[in-house]
């Protein structure tokens, strides 16, 4: 054990502070009171950012009337949205005194999808109606298929071979396949 006389520098060896933060920050910047730079300091930082952004949807509805005039309504609506982002910083102090060493790394990646889908019906219903209504509808769905892929000239073919119906007297299709957000 070293004798400690009164007026004598206490003399230590230190080792430098060790900083856990963790949160979403944009800049960081660390002030020591009273401290200031060596002449032979040097400081040397790198930041990264990187982020995707992208967002698909498909709505559709079907309108049917019968020749009775019933009306039957579908719609339905789906989307995926999907965002991520990296963000490294890295700095690097250096002196007489040793040299200091930081990293900070954040990852996010968040995934949203949803759907939704209506009936309704506006009057009563025959056999020969609710035959010819899921017939229009797979035929449609099928035509919906073929332009979420891209494929245009196929779904023009299969709509133009749908024809008529004897229970029914008109239908409207409608479909947004907006293009996907980057």
């Amino acid at each position: 054990m070293e004798k400690m006389v009164p007026g004598t520098p206490l003399q230590q060896k230190s080792t430098p502070p060790t900083w856990l933060i963790e949160g979403p920050f944009s800049d960081l910047t660390f002030t020591s009171a009273g401290a200031e730079a060596d002449p032979g300091t040097e400081t040397v930082t790198q930041n990264s950012e990187h982020s995707l952004n992208s967002y698909e949807s498909l709505d559709a509805g079907l309108t049917i009337k019968t020749r009775e005039g019933d009306v039957v309504t579908l719609s339905s609506s789906r989307f995926s949205e999907i965002n991520a982002r990296e963000y490294s910083r890295e700095g690097e102090i250096t002196s007489q005194n040793g040299q200091s060493l930081s990293k900070y790394n954040l990852r996010e990646i968040t995934l949203t999808t949803g759907e939704m889908f209506s009936f309704s019906v506006e009057g009563d219903l025959s056999e020969a109606e609710l035959a010819d209504i899921e017939s229009i509808v797979a035929g449609v769905d099928s035509i919906i298929g073929e332009m979420a892929t891209g494929d245009m000239d196929d779904a023009i073919s299969k709509a133009m071979a749908m024809g008529s119906y004897d229970s029914v007297s008109s239908y409207e299709a409608i479909s947004r396949l907006p293009a996907p957000m980057r």
